[in-house]
């Protein structure tokens, strides 16, 4: 569990960009974390997975083979085993993901081999929707539960500022990433910058979406 993590964000950052990794070392940053301190190791083996996964499909989106498809399916199946909150949120992501394939051809290829993934989603949600008990929370508690989470370093409120500190350098990221993007390439008339912030971003999004305890 604490090997996977860097390990695992290493092979998803080279990937990606593997002209940019000097946010590698955030995969030590965060190995050593509050969940696997709380005893969610499935939780903590689908979080280094994800990125593996992540990695594998953005390395090979545009050659996909049969092989290679089913070696994706297999690593799904496996994350769905693990934790199921790291499953339906790379889906998510690999939706979006797909929809930035050009031509439009490999986004149909691509939503094609992925909908056995989708399935296998929906499949779970309708099992666990039959004679589940709903608990229903304020918005004030969903305002804490993302602003002021206990998931992430803090066994105390001490702690809570560096929660704080990482989400505001989350969406700092963000915004910096659609600036070099989308926004000043059309400005200057230029090609899309570097997308180098996409690590970061993915790795402290998925660590503020956290498992509650009917999922350990």
């Amino acid at each position: 569990c604490i090997l996977g993590v860097p390990l695992a964000f290493l092979y998803f950052q080279r990937s990606v960009d593997p002209a940019n990794d000097c946010y590698v070392w955030l995969g030590f940053l965060f190995s050593y974390h509050y969940l696997l301190h709380m005893e969610f190791y499935n939780f903590s083996l689908s979080f280094a997975l994800f990125f593996v996964i992540v990695g594998y499909w953005w390395r090979h989106r545009l050659t996909m083979t049969v092989k290679r498809i089913g070696g994706l399916d297999l690593m799904l199946v496996l994350l769905s085993l693990c934790h199921i909150v790291s499953y339906a949120l790379l889906l998510a992501i690999g939706l979006a993901a797909c929809l930035t394939l050009r031509p439009f051809r490999s986004v149909v290829t691509c939503t094609g081999y992925m909908m056995p993934a989708g399935i296998l989603l929906l499949n779970y949600i309708l099992d666990t929707m039959q004679g589940a008990e709903y608990k229903y929370h304020s918005g004030n508690w969903f305002w804490e539960y993302l602003w002021k989470n206990r998931s992430l370093l803090a066994f105390n409120d001490d702690f809570l500022w560096v929660n704080t500190v990482l989400l505001s350098l989350l969406l700092t990221l963000i915004a910096y990433t659609l600036w070099r993007e989308k926004i000043e390439p059309r400005i200057v008339g230029r090609g899309k910058g570097p997308g180098f912030s996409s690590g970061p971003n993915f790795f402290i999004a998925i660590l503020e979406i956290t498992p509650g305890r009917r999922f350990r």
